[in-house]
């Protein structure tokens, strides 16, 4: 049994199914799925333990990859939002419901006071 420092063990049935999982070409989810571990977790473990298991690096890039989609507005978008950016998206004016309202009030004879 191999235990490296962050105490993450690895039964020797372990390593030899992921010995044989790497050698089939199999993707770091896929042997993830089948071992029943995070992908992350057999990613971090190969870069530690390769040249122990002295298993073959992979070209960079062999896999399949998703092209990442960026939505336009992301894309223009960056960073926080900016002081007062509700005055940006405000919209100027009295909203109908607001001056109904005054309105209503003056038919009354309510005084109202506003800004």
């Amino acid at each position: 049994m191999i235990e490296h420092k962050f105490g993450t063990r690895w039964s020797g049935r372990d390593i030899d199914r992921l010995k044989e999982l790497w050698v089939t070409d199999k993707t770091i989810a896929q042997i993830g799925d089948l071992m029943n571990r995070t992908p992350t977790s057999i990613q971090s473990y190969l870069k530690k333990n390769r040249e122990a298991l002295q298993l073959k690096k992979r070209p960079r890039g062999g896999a399949l990859r998703r092209k990442r989609t960026t939505v336009l507005f992301d894309k223009d978008w960056n960073g926080a939002v900016p002081f007062g950016h509700w005055s940006i998206i405000k919209p100027w004016g009295w909203s109908e419901s607001f001056r109904e309202a005054l309105q209503d009030a003056n038919r009354r004879g309510v005084m109202v006071r506003y800004k």
